[in-house]
């Protein structure tokens, strides 16, 4: 991944800004570079795959919880608040205004379908989501956002998304499933995707430097 991310900036006018990059775990010499040059790493991510095959775990729902597909049209408010409120929970999350997540999520992009986002629903609330997408050059399915409600967690609702996702998208001819994960998780999330049969394929740090 290299430095191709150092580029960018928060800027406004004179005020001070941060420039961030990205390195893995491997190229010691590129994170060698970025300390060098005053940058600073406080997160990690895991990249986490799971090949698929015929054989994937049915999920089980706890009682009162059904899955369903995001609904243009009806979900994007809700699906909005329900990941937004999952996404507490995670030691870096910047809270996002609807249109700013709508554009994070790529709601407008070609990329965007509607069939590979699932919705973890108890009655009319959404308890849970799952939302993917294809990348078409590799036919790999990334999960993007997972999450689930405080409300109505400990229910096994997480683990129950993911087999949705892996038996939906083995139907599709996908052919793996990849995550993104904080290595430091606050809620202990790599080893939920270890227990569904992901492995740890990569790791990167974050860093960022702050220009006065």
């Amino acid at each position: 991944a290299g430095m191709e991310n150092c580029a960018k900036s928060q800027r406004k006018s004179a005020e001070p800004f941060t420039l961030y990059g990205r390195a893995i775990e491997k190229n010691q010499i590129v994170k060698q570079a970025f300390e060098r040059n005053g940058y600073v790493s406080n997160i990690s991510f895991l990249v986490m795959e799971i090949t698929l095959t015929g054989k994937m775990p049915m999920p089980q729902w706890a009682e009162g919880i059904n899955v369903r597909k995001f609904v243009r049209g009806q979900d994007e408010e809700e699906t909005y608040r329900a990941d937004e409120e999952a996404s507490e929970d995670k030691g870096y999350h910047a809270p996002l205004n609807f249109e700013g997540w709508a554009k994070r999520m790529g709601l407008n992009s070609g990329l965007f379908d509607p069939d590979i986002w699932f919705l973890a629903c108890g009655g009319n609330k959404i308890a849970g989501v799952c939302l993917n997408v294809i990348a078409k050059d590799s036919n790999i399915c990334w999960v993007d956002h997972l999450g689930v409600r405080r409300a109505w967690h400990k229910k096994g609702i997480g683990k129950a998304l993911l087999l949705h996702t892996f038996n939906e998208m083995y139907k599709r001819g996908v052919t793996s499933v990849k995550l993104s994960v904080d290595s430091k998780s606050l809620t202990n999330a790599p080893k939920l995707y270890e227990s569904v049969g992901m492995q740890t394929v990569q790791q990167y740090h974050i860093f960022k430097k702050q220009i006065q």
